[in-house]
């Protein structure tokens, strides 16, 4: 059986039709969903960005266990990936817009593609400076020469490497839109794999910088006109002004936001139909919603995320229990009745009928700097890391914001228990964080242009 995982980066539950009482941003895959998934209205991220939930979702651990956090956005391989669970029954392919998903991620793919790039290497034998260039603490000397020497063919390593800098600037570095062809590529991978095929793709057209098609202006942003739309304005920049305005809360920013998932379900939604049509157990979910609204990075609106599962043999069903999304491999593995499943954490959440106690961690600087992420995974002399968490079961949550423990919504069926978890892994240590990371200067542009370095 097929499997493909479509994360839309910083798609919020509130912000879809699956909410009670939601905007129409998704007709195409709510009508889908009614007819083929298990639909989850309660489902949370395992950490509020793209680094800490997609390290959890590629592994079953949290993010303070995996090393991949906001003060450290890399994996360094410290626990299997479902990639490489799957490697002898599946062939895989990873393909996004995303720099963070490709940060020691691409571990056990057999293929990926990193569009920030618009062609493959010259010389696929030799080194592949996109699964290379986002390394970790070792000397510039030592980087070099590993890249060089690591495949034995160093001069086409280098010619690689030359080929891969100058690709790198030919792409826009606000172009992070590419739906069209990500849907393109997963419909031709899955099609013309020999073996069972694994596709993982992360959408970026709902994290800002925003931009939508003016049908969707008119359906959800009509009271005002394109040229006055925040369009590819930065996140961090709506956030800054919604906390320096008193009279600003971001409603234009929201309605582009609404506008951009609209059309994102225009074209998610016939890729999910094509991939049932080849016998594809497929999730639909997103790492976190979004954040330039946020009044902090654990908010609801925050780790509130929508997740869909179709082409499973249960009838389709809404599950109202509390689930967090790092049960994403164990679920996978098990509904391919897979051999490897019980190498991930987690329960099956195609088995829940009980509330599961979610755990979402915040693992940061203290700096205020407006963004989450801390891309270079580097401290300053002041700086020290911050562990903060949001423990989630039925209608109860309790919060650790660093210092203190407080009930942000009591339930005393639950409150204990999730304070208990809480104290448990307070007194573990965090993972990650002790080393910082070298980005080549595209990538660097990348991140520029999403919000993450000035």
């Amino acid at each position: 059986m097929n499997v493909a995982w479509l994360i839309i980066d910083s798609l919020s539950f509130s912000a879809t039709p699956f909410a009670e009482d939601g905007p129409d941003t998704m007709p195409q895959l709510a009508a889908l969903a009614e007819e083929e998934a298990i639909s989850f209205t309660n489902a949370y991220a395992p950490g509020p960005t793209s680094p800490s939930s997609h390290g959890s979702f590629f592994t079953g651990e949290l993010p303070s266990s995996t090393g991949m956090h906001e003060a450290h956005p890399y994996f360094d391989g410290r626990y299997p990936t479902i990639a490489e669970a799957l490697a002898d029954t599946h062939q895989s392919y990873m393909i996004s817009a995303n720099p963070f998903i490709f940060n020691g991620l691409y571990r056990g793919f057999d293929e990926i593609e990193d569009l920030k790039f618009t062609n493959e290497s010259p010389f696929p034998e030799a080194t592949d400076p996109i699964t290379f260039n986002h390394v970790d603490s070792d000397s510039g000397l030592a980087k070099v020469r590993s890249y060089l020497l690591d495949d034995g063919k160093p001069i086409r390593s280098l010619a690689n490497g030359i080929d891969y800098k100058l690709r790198g600037r030919q792409r826009d570095p606000t172009e992070c839109r590419f739906a069209e062809t990500i849907c393109e590529r997963v419909s031709e991978f899955v099609s013309s794999t020999d073996e069972d095929a694994f596709a993982v793709t992360n959408f970026m057209e709902v994290h800002a910088p925003l931009d939508a098609s003016d049908e969707a202006i008119d359906r959800f942003a009509a009271e005002w006109d394109r040229e006055s739309l925040p369009i590819d304005v930065k996140g961090e920049h709506i956030h800054q002004r919604i906390k320096d305005e008193p009279d600003y809360e971001g409603e234009d920013m929201y309605a582009l936001y609404l506008a951009a998932i609209w059309d994102i379900d225009r074209k998610v939604a016939p890729l999910v139909r094509e991939l049932l049509d080849q016998d594809t157990l497929v999730v639909v979910t997103a790492d976190h919603g979004n954040w330039f609204r946020r009044d902090h990075d654990l908010d609801e609106e925050r780790i509130h995320v929508p997740l869909l599962v179709f082409g499973h043999e249960s009838a389709p069903r809404t599950v109202d229990k509390t689930v967090n999304l790092r049960s994403l491999p164990r679920t996978t593995l098990d509904a391919l009745d897979h051999p490897n499943a019980g190498t991930f954490s987690g329960t099956s959440l195609l088995q829940v009928d009980d509330h599961q106690c979610s755990i979402t961690e915040f693992i940061h600087n203290d700096a205020e700097t407006g963004v989450p992420v801390t891309p270079s995974g580097k401290l300053g002399v002041d700086e020290e890391i911050v562990y903060q968490i949001a423990a989630i079961q039925g209608d109860g949550r309790v919060d650790f914001d660093g210092e203190n423990v407080t009930v942000a919504r009591p339930d005393p069926e639950y409150e204990e228990d999730l304070r208990e978890t809480i104290a448990t892994l307070r007194q573990s240590n965090v993972a990650g964080a002790d080393g910082s990371i070298d980005y080549d200067g595209s990538t660097r542009q990348r991140l520029e242009s999403l919000g993450y370095l000035d």
